[in-house]
């Protein structure tokens, strides 16, 4: 972790350390403090908002190499994200799920690297040579 010029912490994360999902909560998890995130993108999302291992008076998230990212996290790696949660979801949840599988197989609605920050960030972190992102409240931040 390191420091910004408005003394808020940094994370930084590297879409070269990962090629799939399951490599991106690893990845992620490595950054913090005494908790390891699941994959759950409820949870991410309590993460991206501070607390359980994330500083909760506000940081930035770095993300090197995001272009690599936006690719290992597309529709093909939300396809088989959504096959596992309906392997287990409540019956009365499969239509949706089967729905939004639907949509993926013909690259509409979210992908993993969509759904991850909901915080009113880009869908998927693509600046020139990295993404920094503020949170909690998803303002972006300079990059450095």
């Amino acid at each position: 972790m390191t420091r910004q010029s408005d003394d808020l912490p940094v994370l930084v994360i590297d879409g070269a350390r990962f090629s799939d999902f399951d490599g991106f909560t690893r990845e992620f998890s490595r950054l913090l403090d005494n908790y390891v995130w699941r994959g759950n993108l409820d949870a991410f999302n309590d993460l991206l908002r501070g607390g359980f291992g994330t500083p909760e008076n506000g940081w930035v998230l770095r993300w090197r190499n995001s272009e690599l990212s936006c690719s290992a996290l597309g529709y093909e790696a939300a396809i088989q994200r959504l096959e596992q949660v309906l392997l287990t979801c409540r019956p009365s949840n499969r239509s949706r799920i089967e729905g939004r599988i639907r949509r993926a197989r013909r690259s509409r609605g979210p992908s993993c690297a969509s759904s991850a920050p909901q915080s009113g960030n880009p869908p998927c972190p693509n600046s020139r040579s990295l993404s920094a992102m503020r949170w909690p409240g998803g303002h972006a931040a300079t990059s450095r």
